[in-house]
Formats: C-alpha cells, sequence, structure tokens
C-alpha cells in the first residue's frame, strides 16, 4: 500500500496520510490476541498524530520515504527539490517524530 499523492494545479506535490485503522497485517495464519491488537492500534494513532504535527515538508519527505518506500531521488523528483534537502528532512523530521513520540510515550 503506498501513500497518495496528489499535485495540484500550481505543481505543488502534497501528500495525504490515510492510514485505515485497522491495517492489514501479513497473513501467517495466526491470530492475534486482542491485547496486541489494541497496542498496535495505540502505537499506529501516536504515529499518525505525531507525524501530523510535523512542518508539511518533513511530514512529506517521511510519508514519501518510509511509507511509500520510495528512495531518495524519487521523493527529490516528486517534490521538486534536491537530493540533499531530502536527507536533512529526513533527519530533521525523524528527529521530530522521536521527540513527539517520547513526550506522549511518558
Amino acid at each position: 500500500m503506498r501513500g497518495q499523492l496528489c499535485l495540484t494545479g500550481a505543481g505543488r506535490c502534497t501528500v495525504a496520510l490515510w492510514l485505515p485503522a485497522s491495517m492489514p497485517l501479513p497473513s501467517l495464519g495466526l491470530r492475534l490476541p486482542a491485547q496486541i491488537v489494541r497496542a498496535q492500534a495505540a502505537e499506529r494513532e501516536l504515529l499518525i498524530a505525531a507525524l501530523r504535527s510535523l512542518p508539511p515538508r518533513q511530514r512529506e519527505v517521511l510519508v514519501l520515504r518510509y511509507y511509500a518506500d520510495l528512495d531518495v531521488g524519487e521523493v527529490a523528483r516528486i517534490l521538486r527539490i534536491g537530493p540533499s534537502t531530502v536527507r536533512s528532512a529526513t533527519a530533521r523530521g525523524l528527529a521530530g517524530l522521536a521527540r513527539v513520540i517520547e513526550g506522549k510515550g511518558r
């Protein structure tokens, strides 16, 4: 499953963060206990809230890099920015996620 991309008339690319409340898990023929499923849902909600708290550029880069599984060059081309900007936005975004998640996880 990949992130949704929307190119506006002005040529600005935006990333729509759409993660369903119940993302399918790989089917291994196992049923997870309800407690684990609830914990995963809580973690997913925390991650979504943390992503939404980031500046738009950092959020776009992280979603494209890790959710859409694109490499630095592809992200740079889509967002019309340089590869070094992608790398720095990725580093800043990951640091911001860590700060937000650590703060909410207490």
